[in-house]
Order: C-alpha cells, then sequence, then structure tokens
C-alpha cells in the first residue's frame, strides 16, 4: 500500500477506532474521501466512533446510510437506539 491510497486510511481508521482513539479514527477515515461510498464498513465503524464521543447527530447520519444499504436487522436496532439517545440528549434527559 502506498500513502495515498484511500484504503490505507481505513485500516488505519480501524486500527484507531479498535485501540481507543476514536477522534483520530474519524480523522484517519476523513482522509479515506475517495473510497466509494458504497463501503459501509467505514460509515459503521465511524458512526460507532461518533457515538462513542456523545456525537449522536453524526452517528445517526452515518449508520443511517448502512442501514439503508444492508436492511441488517440489528443496524436497524441501532439506528433507532441511537435515534432515540440524540432525542434525549436534545431535551436535556442525559448529558
Amino acid at each position: 500500500m502506498k500513502p495515498e491510497d484511500p484504503f490505507i486510511h481505513k485500516y488505519a481508521g480501524h486500527l484507531l477506532f479498535e485501540n481507543g482513539a476514536f477522534e483520530d479514527s474519524i480523522l484517519a477515515y476523513a482522509h479515506g474521501e475517495a473510497l466509494p461510498d458504497r463501503d459501509m464498513d467505514i460509515f459503521l465503524t465511524r458512526g460507532k466512533a461518533y457515538f462513542l464521543l456523545g456525537e449522536f447527530g453524526k452517528a445517526y447520519e452515518d449508520l443511517l446510510k448502512v442501514a439503508d444499504q444492508t436492511h441488517n436487522e440489528q443496524n436497524q436496532v441501532d439506528l433507532a437506539t441511537i435515534k432515540a439517545l440524540w432525542e434525549m440528549k436534545e431535551v436535556q434527559l442525559i448529558r
């Protein structure tokens, strides 16, 4: 792999995510913008990183893309859960 290969950023993002560096994983994924939009693995992992950082709106956007493309029941449950948490945060029920 070469530094200009967008897949290196995908794999770096995954490695950073797995090691708890959620903000850095999101940055790595941003550098992989040349990857096709159909790479649902990126949206799924980035959505999880946003969720763990408490950025429910961004998590919801990424997981909505995944749910729309995969039609996986677990992704639908995750999406509904994040939406509920996001709405609760918006009305200051959780911090």
